[in-house]
């Protein structure tokens, strides 16, 4: 039994550190969905997002599968994961410039047949799109759910106290362990804050932003939080682990943070650029 449960500890450690760099790619797929729509003012078409969402997950679910095979029978692949990363890096970008092209002809085509609608069409596509996104208008409720959402799963882990949730933290130059409810309230605070400025923006201010430019800054906050938690767990793992030499916090281990952080302010400005002053 200990065996057992020490193989599938290491099979989740290792599906975990597997599976956030699908999450990051995926985050990045929809960036760039969102900025290129929000310039263009058109809608992609969705059958080609379908193909590269779903494909994507087939990608990613394959290489869990051979990851938890090889786990089982003690001969893990060499480059697997690289390789499956790689593949759905490629495929996704594939898709999405095929999705770019095939919008551009089909319209380029509609066009031709029948130019007096085209500018309508446009113009009713762009607005049924922003209709029917699901985000609301208010970057302040959007910033708001998610800090909710992060609130409320974080205080049921720590209500909870399930067995074996605690995990590392460094404060004052001790490593001392806390319920993982408390960690996962802690990733609320980006959203938190945001919902808090964005509130006062829009109700001193009188300012309205736009939902392109809110799904762009929304995305980068959840990738910077996403790679916080990633090289968390990778400090974590380092720190277990009784063999390692150096256990240590320094700023170069959070540079992906530092530097997604620059993204997230960036397009908080951008966002706050593009808003307009309502009455």
């Amino acid at each position: 039994m200990a065996l057992l449960a020490r193989g599938t500890e290491g099979l989740a450690h290792d599906l975990a550190g597997f599976l956030i760099i699908p999450f990051l790619l995926f985050g990045l797929f929809y960036l760039e969905y969102a900025i290129l729509e929000g310039m263009v003012k058109r809608e992609l078409d969705f059958r080609f997002g379908y193909l590269q969402a779903f494909g994507s997950w087939a990608i990613t679910l394959f290489a869990m599968l051979a990851i938890g095979f090889a786990k089982l029978v003690g001969t893990p692949p060499s480059g697997l994961q690289e390789h499956a990363l790689l593949l759905m890096g490629v495929f996704g970008e594939i898709v999405f410039v095929a999705n770019v092209v095939w919008t551009y002809l089909h319209e380029a085509g509609f066009s031709h047949q029948r130019p007096a609608l085209t500018g309508h069409r446009i113009r009713t596509s762009s607005n049924n799109a922003t209709k029917k996104s699901g985000w609301p208008q208010s970057a302040a409720k959007v910033f708001g759910i998610a800090a909710t959402f992060f609130l409320v799963v974080g205080g049921i882990l720590v209500a909870a106290r399930p067995l074996g949730s605690r995990l590392p933290v460094l404060w004052n130059g001790h490593v001392s362990q806390i319920p993982a409810g408390y960690l996962w309230i802690s990733t609320a605070a980006p959203f938190a804050i945001f919902a808090l400025v964005y509130v006062g923006i829009e109700h001193l201010w009188k300012r309205v932003f736009e939902i392109p430019g809110t799904r762009i800054h929304f995305i980068c906050t959840v990738l910077v939080v996403a790679e916080g938690v990633r090289e968390y767990a990778s400090w974590a793992s380092s720190w277990a682990n009784p063999s390692s030499l150096d256990n240590s916090v320094t700023a170069s281990q959070f540079s992906g943070v530092f530097a997604l952080a620059l993204l997230v302010v960036a397009s908080f400005g951008w966002n706050l650029w593009t808003s307009r002053r309502v009455s």
